[in-house]
Formats: C-alpha cells, sequence, structure tokens
C-alpha cells in the first residue's frame, strides 16, 4: 500500500476535528516532552537519594541499567547524534 492509498497525503486545517490515524497526524511533540520529562526525572532521583528520601541502594541493578538505559535514549532523541558520539567518546 502507498501513502496515497493510505491516505497519509491529507491536509487538515486547524479547525478540522478528526480521530488519529497515522503518526503525521499526531501531536508533534509527544516523544519530545517524554524524552524530556524522563531526563528530568533523572537528576530529581538522584537528589532525592541524596536528601534520603528514598534509598537509591534498594533499587535492583537491573531496573537501574533498564533506567540509565532508557534516559540514554531519551537523550539520544532529544540531543541526536551529538549526544551519541559523546557518549560513545567518554567510554574511551
Amino acid at each position: 500500500m502507498t501513502d496515497d492509498e493510505a491516505g497519509d497525503d491529507v491536509e487538515l486545517g486547524d479547525d478540522t476535528v478528526t480521530t488519529t490515524e497515522g503518526t503525521r497526524r499526531r501531536w508533534w511533540a509527544t516523544n519530545d516532552v517524554l524524552a524530556a520529562l524522563l531526563l528530568g526525572s533523572l537528576p530529581v532521583l538522584i537528589a532525592a537519594g541524596g536528601r534520603e528520601i528514598v534509598t537509591l541502594a534498594s533499587i535492583p541493578a537491573s531496573w537501574t541499567a533498564t533506567y540509565l538505559g532508557v534516559c540514554g535514549a531519551a537523550a539520544a532523541w532529544v540531543f541526536g547524534s551529538a549526544a551519541v558520539e559523546a557518549w560513545r567518546s567518554a567510554g574511551r
């Protein structure tokens, strides 16, 4: 099926109300907002651990690795290839 057959080339006016059928019609900042919230949660979590509001040592290592991996992906989404290159060069 081509884009024309799928109807992805339809232009909608600002006053047109319709359901979303594809990513082109969704809110453009969804991924950016979610990534910013995730990246913002990292320093909050670290600060809460420093003030002993939460005990970071009680978090399993697998959860920590997953969380840091997702934060890395969010940083790559927000900052682009520069973040990926900085991460690669930091490991050397």
